[in-house]
């Protein structure tokens, strides 16, 4: 059993809890329907998932719930979103802070305004749908799980963003009104490090997903920095700790692959299977 322990502000109920936003509300926390609609939660996975922001601090991913969830003969669209914020790859890197080092929420605007709080000159096609927002901490493009301890005298550097976003991902797919109603519509998305982190984890979101049942899907990574220089993905990949996280724990071809340094990318070996 996957739990989720408090935070400050907290609303609690095991085995979920929540960073409550404004306004507490509902018996159960893991249920995402009794969320406030006009705003965002934050929602702090337990130990058991193993996550972590790059310098120890306390993970958190974000929902903003769709007004739409309790109507029963209504199936929910959900858009997965992996946020961005550079990459970490190295000690001079990490110095530089060329890497988000702490989860931050995302404002209700633009892509996530919600419920009529769009402005006239916004039109957002997700306005409506249950966002699963996936931050991001961890300067890996959300697919590490690795330790550096030669980075930092200061903090327990650590790049966890493998177990960070399985924690977002398990947490939608266990929500009892999308098993029992299904989805409509799934996207999966994200920009800068969360494009990356959108590809290399699609096949798993459509595999999880496949078990509640959705009735289309589309996976649109947005713009990344794709220059690198020759046979650094692989390398890349590697040393983030990636070959050996759930991304690749059902693939053994794939996954020698990349401990041998074979794979550049993880989007085109996983997303293939759909």
């Amino acid at each position: 059993m996957y739990m989720f322990a408090c935070i400050a502000r907290v609303i609690c109920s095991p085995p979920f809890s929540i960073n409550g936003s404004a306004e507490k509300g509902g018996t159960d926390a893991r249920v995402v329907p009794l969320f406030p609609v006009d705003t965002s939660t934050l929602i702090t996975p337990s130990e058991e998932f193993g996550t972590s922001c790059i310098d120890g601090g306390n993970y958190h991913f974000q929902v903003f719930p769709s007004p739409h969830l309790t109507d029963t003969d209504m199936k929910s669209d959900v858009l997965i979103y992996f946020q961005g914020g550079g990459a970490c790859w190295d000690k001079l890197s990490y110095d530089m802070s060329l890497c988000s080092k702490t989860a931050g929420a995302q404002a209700t605007t633009g892509l996530f305004c919600r419920n009529g709080s769009c402005n006239s000159k916004e039109t957002n096609p997700y306005e409506d749908y249950t966002i699963i927002h996936v931050t991001y901490c961890s300067g890996d493009a959300h697919v590490g799980q690795t330790d550096r301890p030669e980075w930092s005298k200061r903090h327990n550097v650590t790049q966890r963003g493998a177990p960070n976003a399985q924690s977002a991902i398990r947490y939608i797919t266990s929500q009892r009104v999308l098993m029992e109603q299904g989805v409509g519509k799934l996207a999966i998305m994200g920009c800068s490090a969360g494009s990356l982190g959108s590809q290399a984890w699609a096949d798993e979101v459509l595999y999880e997903m496949d078990d509640i049942g959705f009735e289309s899907s589309v996976v649109i990574p947005d713009s990344y920095a794709g220059v690198f220089p020759e046979g650094s993905e692989s390398v890349t990949i590697k040393d983030f700790g990636a070959c050996d996280t759930i991304l690749l724990a059902e693939e053994p071809e794939l996954q020698e692959k990349c401990r041998n340094e074979q794979v550049s990318g993880l989007s085109s070996e996983t997303v293939s299977h759909y």
